[in-house]
């Protein structure tokens, strides 16, 4: 079950990282990601025939034979890249520091920070049967400084703990570390059943990732190719070679993954920030109350963009003060409160974080 979970999480959140170098065309922009509630809608093809392409400059990459094959990956029945609200996407409040994400069929999300123009992923989660992997990262995996373009190649190093979630055993965890190198390796036509993209730009993706267990250990091996257009968001063609090292006696396994995007959404000029997906530009930034309803601990998760005093509250319906808390928050810092309310009486009550007269609030069901 642990392979399959951390297939789930590598075959599909399995990306790059960039630099800026030549100028050269075409260039991707910043407003290549996802927007929440912007949905790109994925083909997944049949594999046999399909090669990687040629790199180089003006090239034509003619993949109007790809074979459509839904149910290629089963049990997963939808395929397509979502982005995500912060606001309401779940788990988000376990990765406070997040300024955008997004959503894959059958329920695996991925969280990036935008520090300043470079993308970096700090958590992933996928679930499937009956059980979850949470991935959070002590060394982010940077990806994508944009702009970037044609010749731009660059590494990264990132390191981290995937947290596994089952029925029978609960919580355990591993470590993982690993590296990654790309190459932005041609440009030119990308001919697709649906549709003919111009002035594409294609990325060669190698990376390593190495999980430890006790007693043994996998290795996941990428060599991808990702395809991208100035005019549209996210990738329009990934292609996926993936080997998976298994202790013995299992030995390697080999995977390969195709799929094309229909009608991706226009390229919207926006990156990631940490209002992103939130209805209101506020000094509070975030303000997360998990789970909800609650019984016995309640736990608040919120983030200022400016170092200030929040006062949290929480009221019950008679407008009386249960809870109360004043502390100094830093720029972009998640607080993390937990309360206990299960001497409370059952009922609704109101969280509310106020900060430079501005104010905040949740509703919350006491059980």
């Amino acid at each position: 079950m642990y392979n399959y979970l951390l297939q789930k999480v590598f075959a599909f959140t399995t990306f790059f990282v960039f630099g800026i170098s030549a100028i050269a065309q075409p260039t991707i922009g910043v407003g290549f990601w996802l927007e929440p509630g912007e949905r790109s809608l994925l083909v997944p093809c049949d594999t046999a025939g399909v090669a990687n392409g040629a790199a180089g400059a003006n090239v034509t990459w003619n993949y109007t034979g790809l074979t459509a094959n839904a149910g290629l990956y089963s049990p997963m029945t939808q395929f397509y890249w979502e982005g995500v609200d912060l606001a309401t996407a779940p788990f988000a409040h376990q990765y406070p520091t997040a300024d955008g994400g997004y959503l894959q069929g059958d329920s695996t999300f991925s969280y990036i920070k935008n520090n300043n123009g470079a993308l970096e992923w700090i958590g992933f989660v996928a679930e499937a049967q009956g059980a979850n992997v949470r991935s959070f990262y002590t060394d982010g995996e940077a990806w994508v400084t944009v702009p970037f373009t044609f010749q731009d190649m660059g590494s990264d190093n990132f390191s981290g703990t995937d947290s596994v979630l089952t029925p029978v055993a609960g919580y355990f965890g591993f470590h993982f570390q690993g590296s990654l190198s790309w190459e932005a390796d041609g440009y030119g036509t990308l001919q697709l059943p649906n549709a003919t993209y111009n002035n594409v730009l294609r990325i060669r993706l190698q990376r390593t990732r190495n999980t430890a267990s006790p007693g043994s250990g996998i290795t996941v091996e990428n060599d991808n190719y990702l395809y991208f257009s100035p005019s549209y968001e996210y990738i329009i063609l990934d292609i996926e070679n993936i080997v998976t090292r298994n202790p013995a006696p299992m030995g390697p396994q080999k995977t390969r993954r195709v799929f094309y995007a229909t009608a991706p959404p226009m390229n919207s000029g926006v990156l990631p920030n940490r209002s992103f997906g939130l209805e209101d530009l506020k000094t509070v930034d975030f303000i997360h109350v998990y789970p909800n309803p609650v019984s016995d601990i309640l736990n608040i998760s919120l983030a200022t963009n400016a170092p200030i005093e929040i006062d949290v509250k929480m009221t019950d319906m008679a407008g009386q003060v249960v809870y109360s808390q004043a502390f100094n928050s830093s720029t972009g810092t998640a607080k993390s409160i937990s309360i206990p309310v299960s001497e409370l009486p059952s009922g609704v009550y109101t969280v509310t974080a106020t900060a430079n007269g501005e104010v905040t609030t949740v509703k919350v069901t006491v059980k």
